[in-house]
């Protein structure tokens, strides 16, 4: 049997719920349709129809931008049953909720 051998890296996809979504902040998805999404995962989540579906649409491309210079809004992530960035969210969250806001 063959196998992957270095550098191969594998990341295990584990689903969770999320209390709050920060991703699309740092790696932001934007579609075909003109709509920035808050990841790629979006189609994995249980009411997706495995697409992109409109409900998990973020915001329009032209308005991200704008959007940068506003304090941070977490994307409501109701929908979002088979988050594969829990880690990362959890991550995100310590650092926006810092007092250090210099340090950061």
């Amino acid at each position: 049997m063959r196998t992957w051998g270095f550098p191969y890296f594998y990341q295990a996809k584990t689903f969770t719920h999320p209390k709050r979504c920060w991703w699309g902040y740092f790696k932001p998805f934007l579609l075909h349709d003109g709509f920035i999404y808050p990841c790629s995962s979006v189609v994995l989540n249980d009411s997706a129809d495995r697409s992109f579906h409109e409900k998990f649409r973020w915001m329009k491309m032209n308005d991200f931008a704008e959007s940068c210079k506003h304090p941070t809004i977490p994307f409501d992530c109701k929908d979002c049953t088979n988050c594969v960035f829990g880690e990362q969210n959890g991550l995100l969250e310590g650092v926006l909720r810092t007092e250090m806001e210099d340090f950061i």
